[in-house]
């Protein structure tokens, strides 16, 4: 599932990774982020769940991280080891999956009983 007000980086998304789901958000606010993730869990059902922060403002990275921790979901970031000031990015190529939340393995409690 890909949440996204961007049309153009959706379609991207949904090039590399078929079967995506992309759902446009009415605003920014913490309600409309968690109820929407919240539907798409219901209509979506499956048995882990990754929610990709990276390009969100903080606000929305905050709100996916409290909806991540009350559905049991990974947050995950896209994150880099090198950046050219001159254009503003990431260098190709140093690009790295950063997962910022798991619930396996920061709260392990919950799976072990």
């Amino acid at each position: 599932m890909q949440v996204s007000q961007n049309v153009e980086n959706a379609k991207v998304i949904s090039k590399y990774l078929p079967g995506t789901v992309t759902v446009t958000l009415q605003d920014e606010s913490f309600a409309c982020i968690y109820d929407t993730l919240k539907e798409q869990l219901t209509l979506h059902p499956g048995r882990g769940y990754a929610i990709n922060i990276t390009g969100g403002k903080k606000s929305m990275a905050a709100s996916a991280g409290v909806f991540a921790r009350d559905f049991n979901c990974s947050l995950i970031y896209i994150d880099y080891d090198s950046y050219d000031p001159d254009t503003r990015r990431p260098l190709p190529g140093s690009e790295k999956l950063s997962i910022v939340y798991s619930p396996k393995r920061d709260i392990p409690d919950l799976f072990h009983k």
